[in-house]
């Protein structure tokens, strides 16, 4: 007679707001950049979205941003940066690799802007006090618009605001088994503060914190939502079956914000079964001589 499955159960209770209750551990509190204001220049013909960051002292870009902006065949001169060593707000050290002028062009407008070429940076690009002051910016967060004043020119820049990088947890629908030795992408709802039916590509992180005491595991995909659903690679290595019940937080959902990102679409695949563990041999036990 088979054995009853495992039961994972919900980690909190469902109300009309949504799923409430204990958090997983690994769940971040906040969002990155809670209340983040963009424009959109073009920086050699490709329109990015940049961060406006009146907190940080220089501007930063990321070595990979310039290697998707200008490509391998063409790439930037670097200049060497001989400055003291920068730190993030965490505490960390920010790794420079050089510095360099890239021009931002708004319509027939141009500001060309000097910026640090991190490796390490956690957004792809931003201006700070440096570039604000140099061009005199005037910030209206009730119009949406940034005032910039060149040497011959003058531009009234729209301003963009959204949370990016926003984290929201995926909780399971309804009750999902998932067979011992097996591989399967389980939905799940995308829930937060807002739903959003046009959430960009992202990854998905399954909630190892809660899977584990289960025997389940996971991997990393890309996935790009629809209708804030999206999809969790569970692994049960378990010889027993897993039961996942409605409400269940099995992963956290996290969007690109790079604007140059594409998401990967995962397809629904049928289970993959494992293969069966390997016996471990018994230890050979030499003979005295």
């Amino acid at each position: 007679m088979p054995s009853a499955p495992k039961i994972c159960p919900a980690v909190g209770k469902r109300s009309p707001a949504g799923l409430t209750g204990r958090r997983s551990a690994n769940t971040p509190t906040t969002p990155t950049h809670p209340s983040s204001f963009y424009f959109t220049p073009e920086i050699n013909g490709h329109a990015v979205h940049v961060l406006i960051d009146s907190g940080a002292d220089v501007s930063l870009v990321t070595s990979e941003l310039l290697h998707k902006i200008f490509g391998p065949t063409t790439p930037p001169t670097l200049l060497p940066y001989l400055g003291p060593a920068l730190s993030t707000v965490a505490g960390g050290t920010l790794d420079i690799v050089g510095s360099i002028s890239l021009p931002l062009s708004w319509q027939q407008h141009e500001f060309p802007a000097n910026f640090l070429v991190c490796r390490n940076a956690t957004t792809p690009i931003l201006v700070g006090t440096d570039f604000l002051l140099t061009y005199n910016a005037d910030l209206s967060l009730r119009k949406r618009e940034m005032t910039l004043c060149g040497l011959n020119s003058m531009a009234c820049i729209p301003l963009h605001h959204k949370a990016v990088g926003a984290v929201r947890r995926v909780v399971t629908r309804r009750s999902y088994l998932v067979p011992g030795r097996s591989v399967h992408l389980v939905p799940g709802k995308i829930v937060g503060k807002h739903n959003d039916s046009s959430l960009e590509s992202g990854y998905v992180d399954p909630a190892l914190a809660s899977l584990r005491r289960f025997g389940l595991t996971g991997e990393l995909i890309c996935h790009t939502p629809v209708k804030n659903s999206t999809r969790v690679f569970v692994v049960n290595e378990n010889i027993e079956p897993v039961l996942i019940r409605p409400g269940a937080v099995i992963a956290l959902y996290h969007p690109f914000d790079s604007p140059t990102s594409h998401g990967v679409s995962v397809c629904p695949t049928t289970p993959v079964p494992l293969a069966p563990p390997t016996p471990t041999p018994p230890p050979k036990h030499s003979s005295p001589s």
